[in-house]
């Protein structure tokens, strides 16, 4: 690592950080399986079918520029809301050089610290173990607002907000630069409205894009033989 590079490496539990200023791994951080969150989107599902219309549509919406552009995917469990999600913050990756900062409210069981943390840690910073989650969010507005700034736009991505984790949506929203695109998902239009989000229904598959992801699940060769 040279002297101009500055980065992260994840050991299970553990992450080793190198400072900016040195050749050598100078902190070594230890964080509890409920911290073990991830602050980057997973790939786009492998076999992610149809939604061409939406997928277009978000795109548009979450890439026009407007000053911090808030958007909801909103529709029933297991409709493919995290999909889409994770879908676009793949191809929508290279339009967002500060990154895209991803929040698994699932993952984290709704607690906004280790989600806090894993952002932190994406801009080189750990904090101390006895700050409270207004100080961290506070911190991060400021980290996030310092990338921003340096490198250019980032994407925020909250997933499954409930009703029962609203107050960390809240929370993580302002953490937001100004400038900044975030797109949560959620199953109710009223939370979606209480974050002062554009809405974006989803619907269920076209009977198409269901059949197609049929075959890619199953295979094609066993879906002809037995539905047709």
């Amino acid at each position: 690592m040279t002297k101009e590079q500055t980065g992260q490496i994840a050991y299970g539990n553990y992450i080793a950080q190198a400072d900016k200023d040195s050749t050598a791994t100078v902190n070594v951080f230890h964080h509890s399986p409920l911290e073990d969150v991830a602050a980057t989107a997973p790939l786009s599902p492998r076999n992610f079918v149809g939604r061409v219309e939406t997928l277009k549509l978000l795109k548009h919406t979450l890439l026009q520029g407007r000053s911090t552009a808030i958007t909801a995917i909103q529709g029933m469990g297991g409709i493919g809301k995290t999909a889409i999600a994770q879908k676009l913050a793949t191809d929508l990756s290279e339009f967002f050089p500060s990154g895209v900062f991803w929040a698994s409210l699932p993952d984290s069981n709704g607690d906004p610290r280790p989600i806090l943390r894993a952002w932190a840690r994406t801009c080189a910073y750990d904090f101390p173990s006895d700050l409270d989650q207004t100080t961290m969010a506070t911190l991060v507005r400021g980290l996030l607002s310092q990338r921003r700034s340096e490198r250019g736009t980032l994407l925020m991505i909250v997933d499954d907000v409930r009703q029962e984790w609203i107050n960390t949506a809240i929370l993580l929203k302002s953490t937001l630069p100004s400038d900044t695109a975030f797109l949560m998902t959620t199953r109710s239009e009223d939370i979606a409205h209480l974050l002062d989000a554009d809405v974006h229904h989803l619907n269920t598959f076209r009977p198409d894009e269901s059949k197609r992801l049929l075959g890619l699940l199953i295979g094609e060769k066993w879906l002809h033989d037995n539905l047709n």
